[in-house]
């Protein structure tokens, strides 16, 4: 028996909670950046999301800056539609 679909696959995205972390450190680009080994460019595209990939090293360094317990404060799941991008 085959299965058809009527309703367009629901695409969601992953999204950088990172202003809400700059907001509650009072954190900037270059305090970041000196912080870890994540260049101003690259912290940058994770505040904006403008990064397609983020690697477990940019991970690692954010998680230790910031003292992240728990990945949803850096990463956040959204429908596609919410998003800007």
């Amino acid at each position: 028996m085959r299965h058809v679909l009527n309703n367009p696959i629901k695409r969601n995205l992953a999204v950088s909670n990172l202003h809400l972390l700059f907001i509650s450190t009072l954190a900037i680009f270059k305090d970041l950046a000196e912080r870890t080994s994540l260049s101003t460019r690259t912290i940058s595209e994770l505040y904006n999301n403008k990064i397609k990939s983020y690697t477990k090293h940019s991970i690692d360094e954010l998680v230790n800056a910031f003292g992240i317990t728990d990945m949803i404060e850096l990463i956040m799941i959204v429908d596609d539609e919410e998003t800007d991008n």
